[in-house]
């Protein structure tokens, strides 16, 4: 899907250290999904946490964690 495309070239820039190109993917990933995927929302709050928006990362992952996802709540921790 087009939401997978915007989540694979997020890690693909994230992995490369350019975080504010990841960010705008992860973005673009997050709205995609429609908002029920916490991959994305844990990638995004990784890209954010580069960049310095730490009280957003922490919402993204908060987010992410009310959708299941384990991985943000280590990171949470």
């Amino acid at each position: 899907s087009l939401a997978d495309c915007y989540l694979d070239r997020g890690v693909a820039y994230y992995r490369t250290n350019d975080f504010q190109l990841a960010f705008r993917e992860f973005d673009k990933a997050v709205w995609h999904f429609r908002d029920e995927n916490p991959d994305a929302y844990r990638w995004r709050a990784l890209a954010r946490i580069r960049l310095r928006q730490l009280p957003q990362a922490e919402n993204d992952l908060r987010r992410a964690v009310s959708l299941g996802d384990e991985n943000s709540f280590h990171i949470l921790m």
